[in-house]
Order: structure tokens, then C-alpha cells, then sequence
């Protein structure tokens, strides 16, 4: 009892404030404290359990109050309704009202206990008490201990006694209760008591247990301290327990009761070195173990750190049955529930099949514990068996049998069956608890059902089952997945305001995981912050998921200070972490940091394959290298031989993934120099190549093989060369494959079935069928055949596109003869061998197959349609195309897309613009919609042949199908207007575009530059390379030629020169068509240096001058006055046997003619025709154009009589002859210059006009002028006279034939003026242009002189360059009034004039007769008004000197008048001045005349 008591005050000393419970209330009771280590009567101090227990309790009671009116903080935690029920029941207990009750009463607890529990107190043993009094209650005699033993109520005087401690309030103590109990219990029932008030409040059972240690209430045994030992247990007090036990006395400890309860304390937390201990001690004091020992032993191993190992529950079992013991349900059932912890399931299923044949029926408990191992294990079958067993057996499914099987069958995905037995529980009204929830929903999510799983979680809370932490996470993981991260964050917000559970770790790591893969990683990094303001410790795998989503999101240091945490908390990142955060290191230049981690992940200790492989991804290539020679080094130390080409193969992945191939080469080859094993040396080179195969390096692949096979005693190995092969087939090089083949049969190694097809098929591949024929001979020899008729139908294919189809024929015959199940006649034999026949335009043989087909049973494909057209387009039997259509109706079919464009690329191709269109709208009628191509196509073959409508129709017809134009298409819109000159449209095509959101690109640009400058628009088109450039598309060549050729046209020599500069310092370099604009434009300007300068420069830049660049050359030369350098030239390239062509013949030619040497020029025409070279349009213009210049009759016959003898009779004849005579055969001549090119007529008409009008042949000039409009050489509109509108534009006209049709023009402007219709406009405009023709003639000089020498009112403006202006009115009065008017028809002269009658005269071509008129009247006047001009033009010399001499001196007067008239003086003076200065400019001659008259 001694020790009992020292194990009562051992526990009340181990409670916190104890001591000053003892000193507040040492004052009433009078106990003192007595030494530690001497015996000490106990005092029972009526402190609260809050007081004695502080730890446990926040709640603190004042120790004055007493009574029901004395309420603690306790009470005011407990709902108000319980506290009014306990006072009414006790109030009508007592039979009192509640009002008349004592709260200070301590009888009337008492009495109001018993009576609630209709009991009598028992007298005698009150015991009166300063703060309650006892009762004076009479009570039953006492019973003896075997009384209390035998008696049957003892049931009942437990409950009683249990639920008042339970019940009673915290401000009491159970000393209220027992000291005053009327009922007596023997000590087995207060084993009971203790134990069920402990089930409701261990600090009540351990308090009652002191009370009765201390009362002397029963005889100290070992189940009263088993029961408190197993009630501090399972309230995780191990300590007190522990403490309890070690002050037991000895012979109540050393009871396997005890020993039971003490260690099954520990094994409920796994403190299997807590039980080991009391295990050897119990044996020691000489307790055997017994059945219950084992099962807590066994409990204890299960619920240990490390779990209990594989085989050890079978050696515990062993052991039972050793000690004689038979193992019960509890011993199975926890061994069972140990082998499934540990994932030892075939162990847990042996012990089930032991547990069966030992006769020991397995309970509910069994078999939910072995459903739940078969579902863990996977096998959800024989779980689904146990199910059924158990049913069998009678057993009822509870929930957990229903969880574990709805396990079983979720992990497989079984998702019918799950919901089954979902159906099966509601029958059995079974409730779902979380569990169920949580596997059915994250089922639902492996099986990608997300919103199906989300629904379950909308079920759960409807049916009142709160979700779980575990509940949330498995749902956020799975809307995460499943990419709903707006559904998995409204889910995590309800966790966060729910008010059951909190957000764990793992719920976080779930939705921060969702957040990264939907790419939010601004919300994955709020919910990071969030996690940590909470104060969640990440664990490995949240660091590892923040830094890849730091890293990826480019926030660097965010990424090193989550490391750095990692680090400091004491994780160990992964190796694929740490080269993550090198390679940040090295990007960020932290070198320090840098080598240091450097070092510590070489220290530690991981594989040094990854290890390679993360310093190769981190870019420290070094390192990598280290790593693996120090794996060689050690490899020759002992490793195995197959742990290196592992490490090597590995390696070299990686450096494949970086694409360092260069590094894995080099690394290659150091470490075959470092070992010297074949195998070794032998595995790593087919490593490197292999790995350069794959990554479609396959140049340096077949380079490194070459290496290999030079050096001797080195074979590559068949595997080697099989993979090479299906490289070079993955990557689509037929030629490097038979390369390669051809190399494995010179090795001689023997190609396996699946080398030989490859090679066959990629022989077809590269037009080589009949190497393919004898593979496939090879083939059927060596393997018995083929495996399938890939190879037959590739060889027809092949033969077919070669026109071969007679071979195609016999292989498909042969493929016919020798079909089977493995090698059929299949569709795409039929249509090789239909297209082969088609390639050749076999229509017929097409027509035949089709039938033969239809005879065998086979059903024709939609590409018939297609084989048919073929054959008759590549036949070019287009008129056969109805019989094919026919043909196909017969088969039931009906022409496809493919057909449709087979015959629209025939027509496109034979440029029939009808057929194209009529095939086009069938194709829309059919109901097919083009392809983007096609349209593209279509577009391209309209505008190129100048179609608008056509080409605007698939415009619309594209945007109608839901294609958006293109660069390509408003390129080719825009180009299309610009040949056909439309500014306007070709401007909105390119404002349109813009607005779209398309960007122009080169061509785009270029085509508006052509545009522009062709039609000499300089300032648009410097705009638009202006735009160019702006835009950020760089010019090339073609943008500045373009504009080089504008300028050349319009002689700004300056300007082409600037442009060519610009080109050059932009970094352009000139292309050939650069050079030649450039040239001719040196051409042009008479700057033959700078000609024959850029001709070296066009040498140097790899250019060989073409010959159209030598005949400009040489042209320069010509045109500058350099015959000699021009023959010079010509005859360099005559002994240098370069091609000499009609080019340079007509260059010479026109060089000697520009320097008058006719004879010379007649001589080189005549040598060009001996050495058969005939003369061409450029040949004929140049001669004529000379004969035009020519001052004498002679020279102009004799010119165009050398060109009669060389084929060109008509401009002679023309010149000589009537021309009625020659008139049909010059429209003959005509026509055929004009079908060969449009400008040749025209050039060939202006060199003629200006021959006809200077030798006076007007009339045949007329003639020719109107056959010229007529046959479309000149256009119709080259003058108008129409209402409101007389306008002339002559810019496309010679000076000859200017003149002629401006004499037609006046004509016709006369006739309307005297007949008054049609009206005139106010100004009369006649355009001529700026540029001067090839003989430095202006068209606008020439004209001016012609209208002024007649006294037109036409007048120059500076507002208006390259434009005569007349006024309308003074136009009419003059063409009516104007002798020049009288007679405008053009006729010849009676005889061909010795000498030419035109002459070029300051720009001006004129009369010869005009010169020293206009020469007189410049000299001595300036610039006259026309009628002026004309008057004086039309007097003799001396007239006319006289008239300008008075016209002078009445100027002078009228100055000198007006200088009078302002103060100046005498005019005399003035007048002698102005006589003087006229003498000057007046001709001798003309000075004698006036002298004489004076």
C-alpha cells in the first residue's frame, strides 16, 4: 500500500503548480511538507482540477466560490440550455423549487445526485467537511466483500457511479462525489469505473485513482494499475504512465497484465525501443509472454518509423506457435495490417491463407484489412473475391468494407464498377463518409473526368458530409491537372473560409502546382507568399516546384533565395535542382557562388552519370569532362566493364540535348585515347555517331563512320549501320541511306529483311527502280520473299514516274500473281499502277484497268477520276476529257478535287484562259473548296496574262471561302495593276493592305518603285523607297535599278549617279540588270569613261558582261565621238573568240555613222550579213536614223541601199517611190515588227517620219503616219478635238512625226473653228515632254520653232514645263485668220532635194532656211512674242535688220522718256548707246545695207 501511495504522490509532484496548491491551503489544514525522501502522511487538498492541472486546462476557478450560484469560467463555456436542465432536474430531485435551493450547500449535491440515480446514501460514513456538509440520510447496512462479489447489480452500481463523475462540474472535485456515495463497490468494479471515466476524461480517472489509492477504497492489484496505465495510454500520456509504472510496487508490477498495458502504452506511437526494454525485462523477472504480449509486440513493430521489415511478421507468427500460443483474429488482424503498411502484400495474403487453414475464422476486420491489401497491391480481382467471401460469410459490409473496395477498384480506374457500389451503399443505407468522397474523386481525376469529380464534391456537401483537408487537396490536384485552375481556386478559397479545416501543406503544393501548369505564375508565386505568412514549412517538393517556377519566369534572384531556404531548413535539393541554380550562377556571372556549389555537389556523392549530365545542361562542359575521366579512372580501378559505356551513353545525351555535338566529339575521342578496351572504344564511337544520326548531323555522322573505317582492326557492327539506315529514312535522305548501305555490303556485313526494303524503297525514292528490282530479288532469294507489298508498289511508282509503265506493269502483275494474306493486292497497288499508265498518257490502258478491276470485284477510288484526266492531259487529248467523264459515270464516281486541278494546271500551262475559268467555276459548282495554293495558283496565271476580272473574281472568291489575302496576293493585285498602268487601283490595293494588318514585304515595294519609274513618276517613286525604309524592309538591287532606269529615260544623269551611290554605300550590291541601267546611262550622258570604268567594276564584282553590256559600251563610244575606241573594242572581241552578235555589229555601225563615216558603217553592215548574222530592228533604226542626219542625198541613198541589200527594202522604196506603190507592202512590214514586239514599230515609224520630212516626202510622211495609228503603232488618242476638250500629247512621237501630226491637228482644230463646233476649251494644251531624243533633239524646241515661225499662239510656261499653252479664243481667231491656215495639207515634193532640209539647231530641229533667221533675231531681240517672230521671219535680211535697228532705238526712247520723265537726264546719250550696242550684234553685210540708205 506504502507503494501505492509513493506512486499517488510521484504523480501528484510531477503536475505542474502542485506545490502552490499545497501552500495556499496549507493554512486550514494544518499539513505541512515533510522531506523528500521520508515517508509523508498524504493531505488531500480540495483544489480544482484547472489548479492541479494547469497544462490542461486554460480555464481558472476562483477558490471562494461555492454552490450552483458560484459559476466557474468553465460553466460559461457550456451551452446555457444544459446548465438551466441540471439545476431543474436537481431541483426536482430534491422535490424543492429551484429558487429555495442553497448554492452553498454541498448535501444537496449529493442528495440531488443520489436521488437523480435512485439511490440511497448509506449512513456512517459522512465524514464532515468545512466546506459541504453530510447529509443525515438513513442507508443500508455495509456488505461484506464476498457479498459485493456475488452481487448481480454490480453492472448497474458502475454506470451509477461513472456517470456522476462524468457529470460532475469542474469546480468539484470527486472527493464531493465519493466521499459521501451511499453504495458500495467492490475493487473489480472500481477497475471499471476508472476505465469508463476514462474513456470521457483521463484527468477524472487519474484524479479517482489517486482518491481511491489514498481512501484505501480496494486492495491494491495489477488490473486496477493495468486500467490506469491503458487509460493514460490511449490519452497520449506516456509519461505519467511511464512514471505510474516505474513506482508500482514490485509484486503488482511484475504481472504480464501490467507489462501488457505498459508496453501496448508505447507500441500505440511506435516506440518499439520503449518496448523492447520492458519486453526483456518481463522475461528476466520470469513473465512469459502470453498472445497479448505478441499482438502488442507485433503493433508496436507495424506502427514503428521504419515499419515492420518483410518476413518478420511471418517470423513473429512462427514464434506464437513456438510458445505454445494459438494466434486469435487480433493476432492475424494486426499482422495483416502490419505486411499492408509495409507493402508486403504477398506476405499479408500468405498470413490470410494461414489464418484460414488454422481454423481461425477471419472476422469484418480481416477482410476489410485484406481488401484494402488487395486494392493496395493492385489486384483488384481477388479483392473483388474477398468482397464476395465476405458476403458470403454473413458478414455485413460496413463503411470501411465499402471504402476499401471502392479502393481497389478506383485505382484501376474501374469506374463502372466504382459506381456500383456507390449504388450499393445507398441500398444498404451505408453513408459515404470523406473517405468515400475523397477515392471517388480522385478517380474521377486520373480518368481525366475533372467535372465529373467536381460534381461528387458539389454531392458531398449537399448531403451533409463536410469535406476534409484531404478532400480539398485531392480536388484542387485534380481541377490542377486538369487544367480548371479557376474551379481549383474557387475550391481553395472555400477551404480557406471554411471554418472545419485549415489548408495543409500539401494543399497548397496542389494549388500552387495548378497554378503552374496553367502558366499563372503570378498567382502560384501569391499563393507561395501566402503559405509562408501562415507559417507552413514547404517541404522538398514546394522549394523544388517554386524554383523551376522562378526560374522559368526569369526571376533570378527569387529563384537562388528559395535555394538558399531549401538549403538552410536542411533539404537536400536534387541534383536536377543544383544544375538548375548553376546555370543560373553562370548566367549571372556569380562566380564565387559559382565554384563553391561547384564543389559541394562533386562532394556529394551523387551518380556520376547525372552528375555529368547536370554540369553539361548547366553549360560547365569542363567539369562535365572531369567527371567522366574521373569515372574511367575508377572504372580501371575496379568498376564493372558495363557501368562506363552507361555513363559514356548518358553523357552524350546530354550534350545532344544542349546540341554541343562539337564538345561530345572532342570528349569522344580524348577518352579513346585514354582506354584502350575494344569493346569499350567500340561501343562509345557507334555512341557518337549514332547520337550525330539522330540529330540529323548526318554529314558528320557519315564523316566520323569514314574515320572509323580507315583505321585498322575498327569494324562497325551491323546494329551500327541498321540504325544509320533508319536515321537517313527518318530524315528523308535517300542518297547518304544507299550511301551507307553500299558501305555495310563492302564491310562485309550481311543486311538483314529490314535493311534490304529500306534500301529498296529509297532506291525508288531517288529514281533508281531497277537497283529497288534487284533488291527485291535479293529479297524473295534470302528471306523467302516479302512481308507486305510496300516494295511492289514503290517499284511501280517508280516506273511510272520514269514512263517505264511496261515494268510497272510486270511487277504489278507480279504482285498479282504472288498475293497472300501478308502480301495483298491492295487499293494502292491498283492506283500505282492507274497513275504509272497516267504518267505515260496510256488513256486507253487506264480504261482497261478500270475494268479489269471492276471484273475482279474491286471497287474504283475517287483518284480513278484523277488517273483518267492525267492520261489524257499528258497525252494532250484535252477534246477526250466528256468519254472520261462518261467513263467515270459508269463507275458510279464522280470527278474529285484532284482532277479538277490536274486539268486546271494542263490549262494554265497551255495559257488558255477560257478552259482555266470554265474548269475553275465547275470545280466551284461541284461544291469543292480550293486550297490556298490554288488560289494563289489561279491569281498568279491571271494577272500574269493581264486578266482584271478574272484575277479580281478569285480575290473575292478567296475572302468568300475564309481566306484571308496574303502578302503573296496583294503583291501579284498590285502587280497586275501596275503593267496595266493604274496608278490609283494599284495605290488603294496597297492602302488596303496596310490597313489589314499585312506588312509589305520587297517584292511589294519593288513592284510600286517599277511602277512608278517606268512611267518616269521619280518624286512617287522616291516616296515609296522612302516608305521602304521607314518600314524597316531593306532595298535591294531591283529597288534602285528601277529607279536608275527612271532617271537615265528622263537625262538626270546627276541624280542616277546619286542613287547608284546610295546603293553601293548601303551595302547593295549591284546585280547585272544594275549595271547595265547604270551604263546606259553613262550611255545616255556621253560619259563613255564612267561607261567603260563601270564595266571593269562589273568584271570585279564576278559579272561577265553580257553582250548588250558591251554593245552599250561601245554604243558610248559612239555617241561620244570615239569610232576608233569603239572598233578597237569590237575587234578585241572578235580575236578574244567571244561571241560577236547582231548587238555589236549594230554598236559599231552606229559609231561610224555618228562620225559621218558612212563608208565605214556600209562596209561593217555589209561584213555583219557575210558572216550571217542578219540585221535586226536595232540594225534598221540606227541606219535610218543616220540617213535622217544625213546632209547630203547621196549619203542618205546609199545608206538605205545597203540596208535594201540586207532585207530591208521599204524605207528606201518609201523615200523614192509613190507611195500608193509602197504602201500595202510598209503595212506588212509593219505588222511584223509590231507581232515581234510592241515598241519596234513604233521606233521603226520615228525614224522614218523624221527621213520622209527632211527630203520633203510630206505626203508619204501623212500616209505612213496614219497606217502607223491604224495598225495600233501609235495610239488613237494622240489628239483630241472634242467638246471642251483640245489637247495633244506628242511624247511618244519623233520630231518628224510630231510635226506631221500637229499640221493634222491645226487641220482639224481649223475645221472646227470655222464650223463652231465643237467648242473649245479656255486653253488649249499640247504636251511634249522634257526629254531629248537619241539625235539631241527636244520635241518641245522643234515644235515651238514650227508653231512661232507660222505665228501660232502657242506659248511657252513656267508653270507648266514641257507643255505649249494656247488661249482657246485667240487659238480660233488665228486658224481662221492666219495665212499659214490657208492650205495645211501635206504633200511631196516634185524632186528629192540635193541636201537635207532639216537641221538640229539648239535642241530645235528646223528648217535649214530658219537657222539665221532665228540666229539674227536671238542675237539681236532675245525672245519675241509669236506673231512677232513670225513677221520677222517672214521679211529679207536687210528688212528685217532695219526693223529690229528702229524696234531697238523706239525702246530706247521710250527709256529714255521715262528716265526723263523720273529726273534723269539727256536721252541722247542713251540713244548712241543703244545704236552702239546694236551695231554690234548686226551683220557686216547689214551695216553696208544701212550705210548706203543713209
Amino acid at each position: 500500500m506504502c507503494s501505492v501511495l509513493n506512486c499517488g504522490l510521484g504523480v501528484v509532484c510531477s503536475l505542474a503548480a502542485a506545490a502552490a496548491v499545497e501552500d495556499s491551503s496549507s493554512s486550514s489544514h494544518g499539513g505541512g511538507a515533510s522531506q523528500p525522501s521520508l515517508p509523508r502522511s498524504f493531505v488531500y487538498e480540495r483544489a480544482s482540477p484547472a489548479a492541479r492541472w494547469p497544462s490542461t486546462h486554460r480555464d481558472e476557478v476562483e477558490e471562494g466560490e461555492e454552490g450552483e450560484g458560484g459559476r466557474s469560467v468553465r460553466d460559461a463555456l457550456l451551452p446555457q440550455l444544459q446548465l438551466e436542465e441540471k439545476r431543474r432536474t436537481t431541483a426536482e430531485a430534491r422535490g424543492v423549487s429551484s429558487s429555495s435551493s442553497s448554492p452553498s450547500s454541498s448535501s444537496s449535491l449529493l442528495s440531488a445526485v443520489a436521488s437523480r440515480l435512485q439511490i440511497q446514501p448509506r449512513q456512517g460514513i459522512w465524514k464532515k467537511r468545512t466546506t459541504i456538509p453530510a447529509p443525515q440520510l438513513p442507508g443500508p447496512r455495509k456488505l461484506s466483500k464476498l457479498a459485493l462479489q456475488k452481487a448481480k447489480d454490480w453492472k448497474g452500481r458502475v454506470e451509477r457511479l461513472s456517470r456522476a463523475l462524468c457529470q460532475l462540474e469542474l469546480q468539484y472535485s470527486v472527493a464531493d462525489v465519493l466521499q459521501g456515495w451511499p453504495e458500495q463497490l467492490a475493487p473489480t468494479d472500481l477497475c471499471f469505473v476508472v476505465k469508463t471515466v476514462g474513456h470521457t476524461h483521463w484527468q477524472r480517472a487519474l484524479e479517482l485513482y489517486e482518491w481511491l489509492n489514498m481512501r484505501h477504497w480496494y486492495t491494491p492489484n495489477p488490473r486496477m494499475l493495468a486500467t490506469i496505465l491503458g487509460v493514460l495510454g490511449r490519452s497520449n500520456q506516456p509519461a505519467l504512465a511511464q512514471e505510474i509504472f516505474s513506482r508500482a510496487e514490485p509484486e503488482l508490477g511484475n504481472c504480464v497484465q501490467v507489462y501488457n498495458a505498459m508496453m501496448s502504452v508505447h507500441a500505440r506511437h511506435g516506440r518499439w525501443n520503449k518496448v523492447q526494454p520492458l519486453l526483456v525485462s518481463m522475461r528476466e523477472k520470469g513473465c512469459e509472454p502470453d498472445l497479448i504480449t505478441f499482438n502488442i509486440i507485433a503493433n508496436a513493430r507495424t506502427k514503428e518509423a521504419g515499419g515492420i521489415r518483410e518476413g518478420m511478421a511471418t517470423t513473429l507468427l512462427r514464434e506464437i506457435h513456438a510458445a505454445g500460443l494459438q494466434p486469435d483474429a487480433v493476432t492475424y488482424n494486426t499482422l495483416i495490417s502490419a505486411c499492408s503498411a509495409n507493402q508486403s502484400f504477398e506476405e499479408a495474403r500468405a498470413i490470410f491463407q494461414e489464418m484460414k487453414e488454422r481454423g481461425c475464422d477471419p472476422d469484418i476486420w480481416t477482410y476489410n484489412t485484406m481488401i484494402s491489401v488487395c486494392g493496395r497491391s493492385g489486384m483488384d480481382k481477388m479483392a473483388e473475391d474477398v468482397f464476395q467471401e465476405l458476403k458470403m460469410k454473413g458478414f455485413i459490409p460496413d463503411a470501411i468494407t465499402f471504402n476499401s473496395i471502392l479502393f481497389a477498384y478506383a485505382r484501376n480506374k474501374r469506374v463502372e464498377e466504382v459506381e456500383q457500389v456507390l449504388q450499393q451503399m445507398e441500398f444498404v443505407r451505408c453513408r459515404a463518409d470523406e473517405i468515400t468522397y475523397n477515392t471517388i474523386i480522385d478517380m474521377y481525376g486520373n480518368v481525366g473526368l475533372h467535372e465529373k469529380a467536381l460534381s461528387v464534391y458539389h454531392r458531398m456537401k449537399d448531403e451533409g458530409c463536410v469535406p476534409d483537408a484531404v478532400t480539398y487537396t485531392v480536388l484542387i490536384d485534380v481541377l490542377g491537372k486538369g487544367g480548371l485552375v479557376l474551379e481549383a481556386e474557387q475550391v481553395f478559397a472555400e477551404m480557406v473560409e471554411s471554418s472545419n479545416v485549415n489548408p495543409t501543406l500539401h494543399t497548397f503544393s496542389a494549388m500552387i502546382c495548378g497554378y503552374a501548369k496553367a502558366g499563372m505564375y503570378s498567382e502560384a508565386a501569391r499563393a507561395y507568399a501566402y503559405l509562408l505568412r501562415v507559417g507552413i514549412q514547404p517541404d522538398l517538393l514546394l522549394y523544388s516546384v517554386m524554383l523551376d517556377l522562378f526560374h522559368k519566369a526569369g526571376e533570378v534572384e527569387k529563384a537562388i533565395a528559395t535555394f538558399k531556404a531549401m538549403v538552410n531548413v536542411g533539404l537536400q535539393p536534387s541534383l536536377l535542382t543544383h544544375g538548375v541554380i548553376l546555370q543560373l550562377y553562370r548566367e549571372q556571372g556569380m562566380m564565387k557562388e559559382l565554384l563553391e556549389l561547384t564543389a559541394s555537389v562533386l562532394q556529394s556523392g551523387f551518380d556520376p552519370a547525372l552528375l555529368c549530365s547536370t554540369f553539361v545542361k548547366a553549360g560547365l562542359w569542363e567539369e562535365a569532362g572531369k567527371t567522366l575521366k574521373m569515372a574511367m579512372a575508377a572504372q580501371q580501378g575496379g568498376i564493372p566493364p558495363h557501368v562506363l559505356p552507361q555513363l559514356v551513353q548518358s553523357v552524350l545525351n546530354t550534350y545532344a540535348a544542349s546540341a554541343r555535338y562539337e564538345d561530345a566529339r572532342d570528349l569522344i575521342h580524348s577518352l579513346s585515347h585514354h582506354h584502350d578496351e575494344p569493346q569499350t572504344q567500340l561501343h562509345m564511337r557507334e555512341s557518337l555517331i549514332l547520337m550525330l544520326a539522330r540529330a540529323e548531323k548526318l554529314d558528320e555522322a557519315n564523316k566520323e563512320l569514314r574515320n572509323w573505317q580507315q583505321q585498322p582492326g575498327q569494324q562497325p557492327s551491323a546494329p551500327m549501320y541498321k540504325a544509320l539506315l533508319n536515321a537517313y529514312e527518318q530524315a528523308e535522305m535517300p542518297e547518304a541511306l544507299l550511301e551507307v548501305f553500299q558501305s555495310m555490303h563492302q564491310a562485309g556485313l550481311e543486311p538483314d529483311f529490314e535493311c534490304c526494303q529500306v534500301a529498296g524503297l529509297n532506291c525508288c525514292k531517288v529514281g533508281d527502280p531497277q537497283r529497288a528490282q534487284e533488291l527485291l530479288r535479293h529479297i524473295q532469294v534470302m528471306f523467302g520473299g516479302v512481308k507486305d507489298s510496300a516494295l511492289h508498289i514503290a517499284l511501280i511508282k517508280a516506273f511510272g514516274k520514269q514512263h517505264m509503265w511496261e515494268k510497272a506493269q510486270s511487277v504489278f502483275k507480279e504482285l498479282q500473281l504472288h498475293q497472300s494474306a501478308e502480301v495483298p493486292l491492295t487499293d494502292e497497288a491498283w492506283n500505282a499502277l492507274l497513275g504509272a499508265y497516267a504518267a505515260s498518257g496510256q488513256y486507253e490502258l487506264v480504261r482497261q484497268a478500270l475494268d479489269e478491276m471492276v471484273r475482279g470485284g474491286w471497287s474504283p477510288t475517287d483518284s480513278a477520276g484523277t488517273f483518267l484526266v492525267e492520261s489524257l492531259c499528258t497525252a494532250e487529248r484535252p477534246d477526250a476529257l466528256p468519254e472520261a467523264y462518261r467513263k467515270l459515270e459508269e463507275l458510279g464516281l464522280q470527278p474529285n478535287r484532284n482532277s479538277y486541278v490536274t486539268m486546271i494546271h494542263y490549262f494554265i500551262k497551255k495559257d488558255k484562259m477560257r478552259e482555266v475559268t470554265q474548269v475553275y467555276r465547275e470545280m466551284c459548282a461541284a461544291g469543292f473548296i480550293l486550297q490556298m495554293h490554288m488560289y494563289k495558283m489561279l491569281l498568279g496565271f491571271f494577272t500574269k496574262s493581264g486578266y482584271v476580272q478574272e484575277a479580281e473574281v478569285i480575290v473575292k472568291d478567296m475572302k468568300n471561302a475564309g481566306y484571308e489575302p496574303d502578302v503573296f496576293v496583294y503583291n501579284a493585285m498590285i502587280s497586275l495593276y501596275s503593267r496595266l498602268g493604274s496608278f490609283q487601283k494599284a495605290s488603294q490595293v496597297f492602302q488596303g493592305m496596310q490597313v489589314v494588318g499585312c506588312a509589305p514585304d520587297t517584292v511589294t515595294y519593288n513592284t510600286l518603285i517599277g511602277l512608278y519609274s517606268k512611267n518616269l513618276m521619280t518624286q512617287e517613286a522616291l516616296a515609296v523607297l522612302q516608305k521602304m525604309h521607314d518600314a524597316g524592309c531593306v532595298p535591294d538591287a531591283i529597288s534602285y535599278g528601277c529607279l536608275i532606269w527612271a532617271y537615265g529615260r528622263l537625262h538626270m544623269w546627276e541624280a542616277a549617279v546619286v542613287i547608284f551611290s546610295d546603293m553601293e554605300e548601303a551595302g547593295c550590291k549591284p546585280t547585272e540588270s544594275t549595271f547595265h541601267a547604270m551604263i546606259d546611262v553613262y550611255r545616255r550622258s556621253g560619259k563613255h569613261e564612267q561607261a567603260e570604268n563601270l564595266v571593269s567594276q562589273m568584271r570585279a564584282a564576278g559579272f561577265e558582261p553580257s553582250p548588250a553590256a558591251l554593245h552599250m559600251l561601245m554604243d558610248s563610244f559612239g555617241k561620244g565621238g570615239k569610232p576608233e575606241r569603239a572598233a578597237k573594242m569590237f575587234e578585241s572581241l572578235r580575236d578574244s573568240d567571244a561571241h560577236v552578235d547582231v548587238l555589236h555589229f549594230t554598236a559599231l555601225i552606229d559609231a561610224y555613222l555618228r562620225d559621218h563615216d558612212y563608208k565605214s558603217g556600209v562596209k561593217s553592215l555589209t561584213q555583219m550579213g557575210a558572216e550571217g548574222l542578219e540585221p535586226n530592228y536595232i540594225t534598221w533604226t540606227c541606219v535610218i536614223s543616220a540617213a535622217s542626219r544625213c546632209e547630203k542625198r547621196s549619203d542618205t541613198l546609199m545608206l538605205l541601199a545597203a540596208l535594201r541589200d540586207t532585207g530591208c527594202p521599204v524605207p528606201l522604196r518609201l523615200l523614192i517611190e509613190r507611195i500608193d506603190d509602197v504602201i500595202l507592202d510598209a503595212e506588212d512590214w509593219l505588222e511584223n515588227l509590231q507581232e515581234s514586239a510592241n515598241d519596234w514599230g513604233q521606233g521603226m515609224v520615228n525614224v522614218l517620219e523624221d527621213l520622209l520630212w527632211a527630203f520633203k516626202r510630206r505626203e508619204a510622211a501623212a500616209h505612213l503616219f496614219h497606217l502607223a495609228v491604224n495598225l495600233g503603232v501609235y495610239p488613237q488618242n494622240l489628239y483630241r478635238v472634242e467638246h471642251n476638250n483640245w489637247t495633244a500629247d506628242f511624247r511618244k512621237l519623233s520630231a518628224g512625226a510630231a510635226l506631221v501630226a500637229l499640221t493634222q491637228w491645226l487641220s482639224r482644230m481649223q475645221e472646227a473653228s470655222l464650223e463652231g463646233i465643237p467648242e473649245s476649251s479656255k486653253m488649249v494644251t499640247l504636251i511634249t515632254g522634257t526629254s531629248k531624243r537619241s539625235n539631241a533633239v527636244s520635241l518641245c524646241k522643234t515644235l515651238k520653232a514650227h508653231l512661232w515661225e507660222i505665228g501660232s499662239p502657242f506659248l511657252t510656261t513656267p508653270a507648266r514645263e514641257g507643255a505649249l499653252i494656247a488661249k482657246g479664243h485667240s487659238l480660233r481667231m488665228w486658224l481662221k485668220d492666219s495665212p499659214y491656215c490657208v492650205d495645211m495639207e501635206l504633200r511631196d515634193s516634185g524632186v528629192l532635194p540635193e541636201v537635207n532640209t532639216m537641221q538640229v539647231y539648239n535642241g530645235a530641229w528646223m528648217r535649214v532656211e530658219m537657222i539665221p533667221v532665228v540666229q539674227q533675231i536671238e542675237k539681236t531681240l532675245g525672245d519675241v512674242r509669236p506673231k512677232k517672230f513670225s513677221k520677222l521671219a517672214r521679211m529679207g535680211e536687210e528688212k528685217r535688220a532695219e526693223i529690229m535697228v528702229a524696234d531697238i532705238e523706239g525702246s530706247a526712247q521710250k527709256q529714255a522718256k521715262l528716265l526723263q520723265h523720273k529726273g534723269g537726264g539727256s536721252s541722247k546719250p542713251s540713244s548712241q548707246r543703244w545704236k552702239k550696242n546694236v551695231q554690234v550684234f548686226v551683220s557686216s553685210r547689214t551695216r553696208r545695207a544701212m550705210g548706203r540708205k543713209r
